[in-house]
């Protein structure tokens, strides 16, 4: 199943996903090599809402290899702190914190990127929404 990560049909490959964190959960999971993470962290988009949550907590598992490669993770995520869906960018906030909480000279910075659309999420959600946030 594998294999089937690296499918053209988002579809396939969140399905695919889903059942191997099913299968592979008494084992941790879905073990994550550079190669597809980075197809996951590229595909995001294309998946559909709730399959992009479960993708993104698949690869917070992911280790980055340094800081760049970091940068680069936090840069494909961007646009999903725009999502409309409240769930993707709680998401994506998450892998945001999650990827440089080991970077104080960065924290800063990332924590004025978040605070926006987070802000947004609370005064544009339903009131149960905003108490999660």
């Amino acid at each position: 199943m594998y294999g089937m990560l690296m499918d053209r049909d988002p579809l396939v490959v969140a399905n695919c996903v889903a059942a191997l964190e099913e299968i592979l959960a008494s084992e941790g999971g879905i073990v994550l090599s550079k190669e597809i993470a980075h197809s996951l962290f590229n595909r995001l988009r294309d998946f559909p809402d709730w399959s992009q949550c479960i993708v993104m907590g698949v690869l917070s598992r992911y280790v980055p290899s340094n800081e760049g490669e970091v940068f680069d993770i936090l840069n494909i995520l961007e646009d999903r702190l725009k999502h409309a869906n409240s769930a993707v960018v709680l998401g994506a906030t998450k892998l945001f914190l999650h990827f440089t909480r080991n970077m104080d000279d960065v924290r800063e910075d990332v924590l004025d990127r978040i605070k926006v659309p987070l802000i947004t999420l609370m005064t544009a959600s339903p009131h149960e929404t905003s108490l999660i946030i």
